[in-house]
């Protein structure tokens, strides 16, 4: 009764929580029970992944925990009903392996209270509601069953010895790099007892951890032989190592979001601490230290010292303990430990709350304990959404892959064989799939006369008589285990290049082809040793049989007969009863934040419409930064107005009033951001998506316009943009971090005027006459100095092309400059139109510092003509004192239109205007398009000099269900950043080409 509340959020209809990896799970779970209609018991590779091709996920990934569920889905629930069973049973089955343990140790209450505290830990509900990692939370399920084993055998418990090697078995094949970390400390937790009882007391634990290893070996053996051949390294470099996945203490302190909001699809993900555990656990170890015996005091005493070695292990300051220690970096994630710190938080709060069973009104606190420990993981019971299908089938599994990253149900692909340098083509294969149970895998299957349809992808038979030698495909990728057959003789199998794909020659004549699944030398060792095991291991086990409930030990006091029938049914109903009143009243602790003008407790701001496809319903802020060197985080809150069939990123800025950008290119994401992808866009529920915005090095004081952008990622177009909002920096960087990346120091840095040049940075080496430029300059204040350089263009020849005198600071005056302030100026220009091709440096000067180069650019300048081609159709027609457009060419092609555009330059201008080029039909709706700076982007406007002649090629493309008809072909040009076009000299902002009737 006491876990209903844990497991409540998995029994939604329709529905699972919306987690990281739960769906891969249950996907992974289809493919096993194919795998298993082709009789492969323990399964290695899946036919069925990367849309067809093959996977070795179960070789690298062990299968037990998918097994737990496919076992009831074979019997016939569904595989959510499955899961949702399963869930319900690790939740029980760790409390009751809790409970068991505590109950051991000391007594029913403390085992009690220890019970709740696990499986109410913030990991473990976090382990399962937000990551959805089923294989770990099994493994965390089996934790408290193997320390009691160790603890038994290390008292000589011949029973325990003889379960202990499944037990690690079962933890072992649900997840092992949780029982890698997990036997860290529980080894150091033997060595503290072997001090205790004496070294002899190792002896049954190290024979049944020797015998589990060895139970395990068919898995660990050909997955360490075999690693080499897959692309796992991927992981580490798209930040999936150690050196990515610390956390800092205050991590580990972090609060929860609260109130927690069944509506919000991506609550940000905390990994704290058990912190109201080990608060409990302190407070009754005080209270009742003097109490308990020499040998718990003696426990409690290791499980403290475990618990803060085990914290330490998961910040940064431990980083050379998981590079020293053979294959622990392998584990990737160091805030696993944290499992291992909620069941050092059970043993220390059985510890501490043992004694309640001596004390009057024991019970009735152990209830309220009970209770507290359901509230305060309100946040973790309470979770988002997402639909799955009930029975999914292959067509679902196919529709979830996504390549090349999103395959095999793992989130890089890094098991795909290392022979794969480029995955083939799957569009064939995956509507095969969708269409068909089994589709043949031989390529060459419709091409000769051989036996097709194979029932059996993974022992497959073909039959051919071939008039000249042949290579045959079967797509499957190659990987070892491979085997082949040609009439009854082995045959060699190779990989194709690129795809990796297996590869046979066949000779001319009569052949039977046989491509099957089979082992490897490592396999065949792995599975060697664990049948020695096994037969080492079963004996022993049926002998002493599995263990019994054992009795509280005598140092225990006995709890009253009152309390022993009260204490359970108080504490269960009590945490019911909590649970309850917080899934049905809105509170502090949880309720629905989505209101119809926005989000409760977010500020208050009026919603703000993106094109009609998202609304921004809040932005929260800073509205101050204390110096440049800080980083601004940026909450918002997005809902969408109506199903979203793109997909959007999102573009922040921070802009001066002259427009200028002063953020770091990158978007970051803060450490606590949740991810779930860019499709999920529910109409009744909305997301949070945060951003840390970095200044540019040396960004002064002044006040910054944050400017949120909504972009396609299909096309780079952004179709919105709007302020939310502003920051003030009050202080510059100050001191000497290095320079950012892409600035150029300057060596050694100048020095005048109490001003020094550490560095300069140019948007680009290479420009042509018009382009725009942007130089910074990095400035680090040494003394009393001037607010005033001067920075220009010089040819080759000593020629000054520009310059221009200008303030390092506007907005931030001398006076208020401190001693190591870093100051950065960006000064934006156009070369000039007529600036003729060559080598130009860049360089500064201030006070009485001679000019220093501070870098150099290319200029091409493009061949220029002043005679006009003829052309077909004649307009002369002048737009605005820009251009003028003398005429064009159009030609008919089958499915495009070809035009060549004839301008005549008026004069210099500072836009850079773009062409547009419109066919539209009868209705004025437009049907196909050009929009692009004149030639092909290659000739901007700001680069046009008087007179000058410019041919522009632009292409429509025609749709192929265009209807005939009359259609009018129309040119312009516009400015992009304000969308105004110009206007021809009777007011129209187009000129009419020619009437194009099609076909």
């Amino acid at each position: 009764m006491a876990v209903v509340p844990a497991a409540s959020p998995f029994f939604t209809p329709d529905a699972i929580p919306r987690t990281n990896d739960l769906a891969p799970h249950l996907y992974r779970v289809l493919a096993l029970l194919r795998v298993w209609d082709w009789s492969q018991l323990w399964p290695r590779w899946s036919p069925d992944l990367v849309h067809g091709y093959g996977y070795p996920v179960f070789n690298f990934f062990p299968a037990l925990s998918h097994m737990s569920v496919a076992l009831p889905a074979q019997a016939g629930l569904p595989i959510p009903a499955a899961y949702r069973l399963v869930v319900f049973l690790q939740y029980w089955l760790a409390a009751a392996g809790a409970y068991w343990f505590g109950r051991t140790l000391f007594n029913g209450i403390g085992g009690w209270l220890g019970a709740l505290a696990y499986v109410y830990s913030p990991y473990f509900l976090y382990d399962v509601g937000v990551r959805g990692s089923l294989p770990e939370t099994q493994a965390l399920v089996f934790l408290p069953f193997l320390t009691l084993a160790l603890w038994r055998a290390a008292q000589g418990s011949r029973r325990w010895t003889a379960a202990l090697p499944f037990l690690f078995a079962g933890m072992f094949l649900s997840h092992y790099p949780v029982t890698y970390q997990s036997l860290l400390i529980l080894g150091l937790w033997l060595l503290w007892l072997a001090w205790r009882w004496g070294w002899r007391a190792l002896v049954g634990p190290a024979v049944g951890l020797f015998l589990g290893v060895g139970l395990t070996a068919f898995f660990w053996l050909p997955a360490l032989a075999e690693i080499a051949a897959t692309q796992a390294e991927i992981s580490i470099s798209q930040g999936y190592g150690i050196a990515q996945n610390f956390l800092w203490l205050r991590e580990l302190f972090a609060a929860p979001m609260l109130p927690a909001d069944p509506a919000l699809l991506n609550p940000p993900v905390v990994r704290p601490l058990p912190l109201v555990a080990l608060l409990v656990a302190a407070a009754g170890l005080l209270w009742g230290w003097r109490r308990l015996d020499q040998a718990q005091r003696w426990l409690a005493t290791g499980w403290g010292g475990l618990l803060l070695l085990a914290i330490w292990l998961i910040t940064p300051a431990s980083a050379f303990v998981w590079n020293a220690i053979p294959l622990l970096d392998q584990t990737l994630y160091p805030w696993r430990l944290l499992g291992v710190i909620s069941w050092l938080a059970l043993g220390l709060v059985a510890a501490g709350t043992s004694r309640l069973a001596a004390v009057r009104g024991g019970g009735w606190l152990a209830a309220a304990l009970s209770t507290l420990f359901i509230v305060v993981a309100t946040p973790w019971l309470f979770l988002p959404q997402e639909p799955f299908p009930e029975n999914p089938t292959l067509s679902h599994l196919v529709a979830f892959e996504a390549p090349p990253y999103f395959i095999g149900t793992t989130t890089l692909g890094e098991f795909l064989p290392h022979t794969v340098a480029e995955l083939p083509d799957t569009t064939a294969l995956r509507q095969e799939l969708t269409h068909t149970s089994n589709p043949d895998r031989l390529v060459e299957c419709a091409q000769t006369d051989q036996q097709c349809a194979s029932p059996d992808p993974l022992d497959a038979v073909y039959t051919a008589t071939l008039a000249q030698p042949a290579t045959w495909t079967y797509r499957q990728f190659y990987f070892p285990g491979w085997q082949a057959q040609l009439d009854g003789q082995p045959w060699p199998l190779y990989a194709s290049d690129p795809h990796g794909l297996i590869q046979v020659d066949l000779p001319a004549g009569a052949h039977t082809l046989h491509l099957y699944w089979g082992t490897t030398p490592a396999r065949r060792a792995g599975a060697l040793i664990s049948w020695l095991a096994l037969l080492a291991g079963m004996p022993a086990f049926f002998l002493f049989l599995a263990p019994r409930l054992p009795k509280p030990t005598r140092s225990s006091p006995a709890p009253s007969l009152a309390l022993s029938r009260l204490t359970p049914l108080a504490c269960g109903g009590a945490a019911l009863l909590a649970w309850l009143l917080v899934a049905h009243v809105d509170s502090p602790l949880r309720m629905f934040r989505l209101t119809p003008t926005g989000v409760w407790g977010a500020p208050a701001t009026n919603p703000i419409d993106f094109a009609g496809e998202l609304r921004l319903l809040a932005a929260e802020l800073p509205p101050s930064l204390p110096d440049a060197s800080q980083t601004i985080h940026l909450d918002t809150y997005w809902q969408a107005q109506r199903p979203i069939g793109v997909i959007y990123d999102f573009g922040v800025h921070l802009v001066d009033e002259n427009g200028l950008v002063w953020n770091t290119p990158d978007t970051y994401r803060p450490r606590d951001w949740r991810f779930i992808g860019s499709a999920p866009w529910p109409l009744d529920g909305y997301r949070l998506e945060p951003f840390e915005l970095r200044l540019l090095d040396g960004a002064p004081p002044d006040l910054y316009q944050v400017q949120m952008g909504l972009v396609r990622r299909d096309t780079g177009q952004t179709v919105a943009a709007h302020p939310i909002g502003a920051v003030r920096l009050l202080r510059p960087a100050n001191g000497d971090a290095p320079l950012e990346e892409g600035l150029q120091p300057l060596t050694p840095p100048p020095t005048a005027a109490g001003l020094t040049l550490l560095g300069s940075r140019l948007d680009r080496r290479e420009a042509r006459p018009g382009d725009p430029a942007r130089v910074a300059l990095l400035w680090q204040v040494a003394g009393a100095a001037a607010n005033q350089f001067t920075l220009s263009l010089t040819a080759a020849d000593g020629r000054m092309v520009w310059q221009l005198t200008r303030s390092i600071a506007p907005q931030y005056e001398p006076e208020q400059w401190r001693v190591g302030d870093r100051l950065r100026s960006e000064t934006v220009l156009r070369f000039p139109a007529g600036l003729p091709s060559g080598i130009y440096s860049w360089q500064a000067q201030w006070a009485s510092q001679p000019p220093i180069p501070v870098g150099a650019v290319t200029i091409a300048a493009p061949d220029r003509s002043f005679t006009p081609p003829p052309v077909a159709i004649e307009t002369n027609a002048s737009l605005g004192n820009v251009a003028e457009l003398l005429g064009a060419d159009v030609t008919r092609q089958a499915d495009s239109l070809q035009l060549r555009l004839v301008w005549r330059s008026l004069a210099e201008t500072a836009v850079s205007y773009r062409v547009f080029v419109h066919l539209r039909d009868a209705a004025g709706q437009i049907v196909a398009q050009s929009d692009a700076e004149p030639a092909a982007w290659s000739r901007p406007t700001t680069g046009w000099l008087p007179d000058e002649i410019i041919l522009d090629d632009h292409q429509l493309t025609l749709p192929p269900d265009l209807p005939p008809g009359a259609y009018t072909l129309l040119v312009g040009l516009y400015d992009p950043t304000t969308a105004a076009r110009l206007h021809l000299p009777d007011g129209d902002d187009a000129v009419f080409l020619q009437t194009v009737t099609l076909p």
